[in-house]
């Protein structure tokens, strides 16, 4: 009997250190974390150069319809035969969002506006619904990305400052609505050679998303 007594607890031993091993072994289940937008290079360079107050109003994230946009519109209205005009007229950087260029990116991003973004009327806080502004730049291709959304940026700053972040309001004057923002950017460049020298124009879209939600 004492030889069946001993024999059961040590079973028994075996059994409790065979659960207690399996209980440190298992890995307790992660919380699912909320997905995160995507970024690209290029916004976040943009977003960088923003200022605290403009930065506070939105966020950088990625758009591949502004990618394609763009690359589907440089493929169309890319003249060879004027590069040099275009290199010439673009020292500097010149927003070209009314050429047939511009206008080609925002009708395939079904901008909810004319083309532009700081006279777009995106800004209007009793405009509660979701709406997107685009603007498209040309500038020559020796310019780093860099200087380009720093130059972007100056021209920005104070309209992305201004954006209101509610509206909607009602007859007490209280708004329904609340309003973020987020910014995307995309660059491509078309260079050519004339007499063993490289050149060509960098083009740049950037496009401002309005997002609304009725407050709760």
């Amino acid at each position: 009997m004492k030889l069946k007594k001993i024999a059961s607890l040590m079973l028994a031993g075996v059994m409790a250190v065979s659960m207690f091993a399996g209980c440190a072994t298992t890995t307790p289940e992660q919380p699912e974390q909320p997905e995160t937008p995507a970024t690209s290079n290029a916004a976040d360079m943009l977003y960088s150069e923003l200022t605290g107050s403009a930065k506070d109003k939105v966020s950088a994230v990625a758009n591949a319809d502004l990618d394609e946009a763009l690359e589907n519109a440089v493929d169309k209205y890319f003249d060879y035969t004027s590069i040099v005009d275009d290199v010439y007229g673009y020292n500097y950087l010149t927003e070209i969002s009314s050429s047939k260029l511009g206008t080609s990116v925002n009708d395939a991003m079904k901008a909810s506006y004319a083309p532009g973004i700081r006279f777009s009327g995106i800004d209007n806080r009793n405009d509660d619904s979701d709406k997107v502004a685009v603007a498209v730049y040309a500038i020559n291709a020796s310019t780093s990305d860099a200087y380009v959304m720093e130059q972007i940026a100056d021209q920005l700053d104070s309209y992305l400052s201004n954006l209101p972040t509610s509206g909607n309001f009602d007859a007490d004057r209280v708004a329904n609505c609340n309003y973020t923002y987020s910014v995307s950017a995309s660059v491509t460049t078309r260079t050519v050679n004339f007499a063993g020298v490289d050149t060509g124009v960098k083009y740049v879209a950037v496009a401002l998303t309005k997002t609304v939600a009725e407050k709760g």
